[in-house]
C-alpha cells in the first residue's frame, strides 16, 4: 500500500468510491448524484490550504483523505475533511494504515503538532478514530444551530 499526494487523475474513481460509501450503512443516500459527489471533491481539492492523499493498493485506487494545514498561532494542524476506504476494500486495516502514514508525513514533511476532525458518535467511524488514538476534546465543543426557511 501507498500513501500519494491526491491528483486529478483520481477524480473520477473517487467520486464513484465515495458516492458507493455515502450509499452504504450508515449513511444510505441511495440517490445521490455522480455530478453532486464530483463537485464536492472538487470543492476539497481547491480549498486554500488544501492537502489531499490518495490510498493506492498494488496501484488500484482504495481510498483517500482530504484535509487542511491549518495554523494556531504558529502551531500547524491538519483538519481531516473527508477520510474514506472504498467499501471493498473495508475491514482490512487500510483506514488504520491511511492515519498512520498520514501521521508520518504530516509531521515530518508539514510541522503538524495535531489532527483535528469531526464526526458522529452514532456511526462506525467514531470508534474507528478512537481505536486509533482520537480522543474527543473537554476543551473545545463542536455548536450547530438549525436555521428556519424565510
Amino acid at each position: 500500500m501507498e500513501l500519494i499526494r491526491f491528483s486529478p487523475e483520481y477524480n473520477e474513481i473517487c467520486a464513484s468510491s465515495l458516492r458507493r460509501v455515502f450509499s452504504s450503512e450508515p449513511f444510505c443516500i441511495p440517490s445521490l448524484e455522480a455530478s453532486v459527489i464530483s463537485s464536492y471533491i472538487s470543492d476539497l481539492e481547491k480549498r486554500p490550504n488544501s492537502l489531499n492523499f490518495a490510498l493506492l493498493d498494488e496501484g488500484a485506487f482504495t481510498g483517500a483523505v482530504f484535509g487542511d494545514i491549518e495554523r494556531l498561532f504558529v502551531k500547524p494542524f491538519y483538519c481531516v475533511n473527508e477520510l474514506f476506504i472504498d467499501p471493498d476494500h473495508q475491514g482490512k486495516g487500510m483506514g488504520a494504515y491511511i492515519l498512520k502514514m498520514l501521521e508520518t508525513v504530516l509531521s515530518k514533511e508539514y510541522g503538524v503538532q495535531f489532527i483535528s476532525l469531526l464526526t458522529r458518535k452514532d456511526i462506525p467511524a467514531f470508534d474507528f478514530y478512537e481505536h486509533n488514538g482520537f480522543r474527543c476534546s473537554d476543551a473545545t465543543v463542536h455548536m450547530t444551530k438549525i436555521l428556519q426557511p424565510v
